[in-house]
């Protein structure tokens, strides 16, 4: 018996060992996720991918002082971004560089993640692909990309669902379940397993729900699509076309599937140019990357809300995030991307201004005080 009982205790020790084995990258991720400073311990983040960008040129700086803007708001800007715990802020109008401004030891070269701003990087992407027929159109059931989705609820909600966070998925986003969707989306080995898994709580179309499987389902059906890892697609449709600098994607595990609700690493200035080329119409460098009607698309208010598809607007009649600022926006034409601990590009057409702000958490983040101030002091120098 006490041999018996010997054996079957190294077989649940094996076993044990096993399985810890099998997940020691998930629970050393547990165990040591950096998160009082999530985005700057970029050297924390364990698989990625490179993006290869095709950097050429840099963006021209202005000379503030030798222009009419109005000096006063630009050092309201900056003396609020920096008093919000931010990495950097940089903004452009048109062409040049107005504000260029770093802090906690960051620089030009540095990364910081991104979170939820990748959102906005995978929708753009989704858009190259439809207008280049890899996908036919977002009325398509995502049932033709994963067939796993055939012969359930699911076979209801189509790409456009996923892409207005309508799509009536289960939110289970507790983050202090090892086993919730979330927390093995973010941290765990197999996202594109994890989101395909997920399944319906709600009838499609009915209600916003911001839901993160929701963004990395639409992963996978772009690399069901177009037959591209995530990295290469963005390389060479949308990163090498802005003229860029390299830019990495964060993976979860090594050569695995890109984490595509979160988790793109670049540096400031290169989200400057994607915002450019969203302001001028998808056109940058003379190259038509992303059509005017996707972007039209993208930035028409969804049900209830202040969210297109898979950006934030800053103008609507109904939204969800009217008291995150202290002032309506003095340009209603603004949108934005958003990622976790105010990581921010803001975007304003009709003023050709783009302004990014990424860093640490903020203890009081106003979403009106940056964009406001940048407004009027372009408006200044129009009116001279």
């Amino acid at each position: 018996m006490k041999r018996i009982i010997l054996i079957s205790l190294a077989a649940i020790f094996i076993a044990l060992l096993s399985i810890t084995a099998w997940n020691w990258r998930f629970i050393n991720r547990a165990a040591t996720y950096p998160a009082d400073k999530p985005i700057t311990s970029v050297e924390w983040y364990d698989a990625m991918d490179v993006v290869e960008g095709n950097l050429q040129r840099p963006l021209p700086s202005l000379a503030v002082q030798n222009s009419q803007l109005d000096r006063s708001q630009i050092a309201k800007a900056v003396r609020f971004a920096r008093e919000q715990n931010s990495s950097a802020l940089v903004a452009a109008w048109g062409d040049s560089i107005m504000i260029e401004e770093y802090w906690q030891g960051s620089d030009p070269s540095s990364y910081t993640n991104s979170m939820s701003m990748a959102k906005s990087i995978l929708v753009t992407l989704l858009g190259i692909a439809v207008q280049n027929g890899y996908i036919k159109s977002i009325k398509e059931p995502v049932s033709a990309y994963i067939p796993e989705w055939q012969n359930d609820e699911r076979s209801l909600i189509t790409i456009e669902h996923l892409l207005r966070m309508t799509s009536g998925l289960r939110i289970y986003d507790d983050q202090g379940d090892p086993f919730s969707d979330l927390v093995q989306l973010y941290l765990g080995l197999d996202a594109a397993e994890t989101a395909v898994a997920v399944t319906a709580a709600k009838s499609p179309g009915q209600i916003f729900e911001y839901n993160n499987a929701n963004s990395q389902v639409l992963g996978v059906i772009l690399e069901r699509a177009t037959g591209m890892d995530y990295a290469d697609f963005m390389s060479e449709h949308l990163w090498k076309p802005l003229g860029a600098g390299n830019a990495k994607q964060w993976l979860d595990v090594p050569d695995g599937t890109a984490k595509t609700f979160c988790c793109m690493f670049a540096r400031a200035r290169d989200w400057v140019r994607l915002g450019q080329m969203l302001a001028r119409g998808g056109s940058y460098n003379g190259q038509q990357i992303l059509s005017e009607e996707w972007i039209a698309e993208m930035i028409s208010p969804g049900i209830e809300t202040d969210y297109g598809l898979h950006i934030w607007l800053g103008f609507t009649a109904i939204g969800r995030r009217k008291d995150h600022r202290s002032e309506p926006f003095v340009a209603k034409d603004m949108y934005w991307m958003d990622g976790a601990d105010m990581q921010r590009v803001y975007i304003i057409p009709s003023y050709q201004l783009v302004i990014v702000r990424v860093g640490e958490r903020a203890s009081a983040w106003d979403d009106a005080i940056i964009p406001n101030a940048l407004v009027r002091a372009v408006k200044k120098a129009e009116k001279k």
